[in-house]
Parts: structure tokens; C-alpha cells; sequence
């Protein structure tokens, strides 16, 4: 391909998402668009490196990226429902890396992979329950004293919470 077949096949690429993006698509639509196109990327698109089929469990994800075990078990449960995948407990360095992407894209695929992982049942809205025990996990991955732990909850719950939120709250909120 020569250079302005490329150029001209970019232009054409850009000019029809901007078709697509500005058509009556909620926001939700939008960063579902751009989440699946990260998680479905073709494997010769992605680095050398990450083409391996290495196994990692949750522990070692959770080192690799600085982050408390239970939120990559919520990470890994929203992937492996989008994946149609079955094992919670391991994920390809692949995947790793694709969630990397997911984690430094738009903002809105970033709000709704964060929405996806609070609401557990699926439905499309957090309600209080769902809120209580992502604030209860993630105090006590902290390391919240367990004396004040629930009281902590209840008063985050009721400072930033109302009764359903749906995507677009969050999202403009």
C-alpha cells in the first residue's frame, strides 16, 4: 500500500466513526464500541511480547499492577463475560495487556469498564448493595480498622450514593 492509500484509508476511518458518534448513540454505546475493539484487537496488532500464551493468576496480575487482588477478580469477571471465557482465576498475559489498553484509553471506556465491574448482577444500574460492598472490599484492602468499617461504608454510601445509578450518571456526574 503506498503511503496516500493509507492516508486516504485513515481519512475514511475517522470521518465514518465521526458519523457513527454523532448519530443518536448514548455514551454507553459509544464506549462499548471502543471497549470491544481493544478487547477484540486481532493478535498480529499487538506486540511480539504479548502474543505468548503465559497463565497468570490473579496474584500475580494483582503485583504486576499495583493493585488490590479483588479488584482484578472484578476486572477479570467483566473480561471473561465479554470474552465468553470460564476460568476467573487465570488470565493470559494477552489479556493482561489488553486490559492495559483498556486502562489508558478514552475516558468513557475507562467509566465504563468501572461501571461494568461495580454492577455484579449485569442489570445495567448499580444499586446500594452493589455500592456497600465495593467500598467494603476496598477498605479493607487498605486495611481499614474493622471497628469503624462498616460505619465507614455506610457514610460513603449515603454521601455518593443514590438509590439506582446508570451509566450516563456516572458518566456526566
Amino acid at each position: 500500500m503506498y503511503k496516500c492509500d493509507i492516508a486516504s484509508t485513515a481519512y475514511n476511518s475517522i470521518m465514518s466513526y465521526k458519523s457513527v458518534a454523532n448519530t443518536s448513540m448514548s455514551r454507553r454505546e459509544v464506549a462499548e464500541i471502543q471497549f470491544y475493539g481493544i478487547l477484540n484487537d486481532p493478535e498480529k496488532s499487538l506486540p511480539i511480547y504479548s502474543r505468548s500464551a503465559n497463565v497468570m493468576s490473579v496474584n500475580e496480575i494483582a503485583k504486576q499492577l499495583n493493585t488490590p487482588p479483588f479488584i482484578i477478580e472484578r476486572l477479570l469477571n467483566v473480561i471473561n463475560s465479554l470474552s465468553n471465557g470460564n476460568n476467573s482465576s487465570l488470565m493470559s498475559e494477552r489479556n493482561v495487556i489488553n486490559l492495559t489498553r483498556v486502562l489508558n484509553s478514552t475516558l468513557e471506556v475507562r467509566i465504563l469498564l468501572f461501571f461494568m465491574m461495580l454492577d455484579e448482577n449485569s442489570d445495567n444500574l448499580l444499586i446500594k448493595n452493589e455500592m456497600s460492598q465495593w467500598f467494603q472490599l476496598y477498605l479493607q484492602s487498605i486495611k481499614v480498622d474493622s471497628d469503624i468499617l462498616q460505619e465507614a461504608v455506610q457514610t460513603l454510601v449515603k454521601k455518593f450514593f443514590s438509590d439506582e445509578v446508570s451509566f450516563e450518571f456516572v458518566y456526566f456526574h
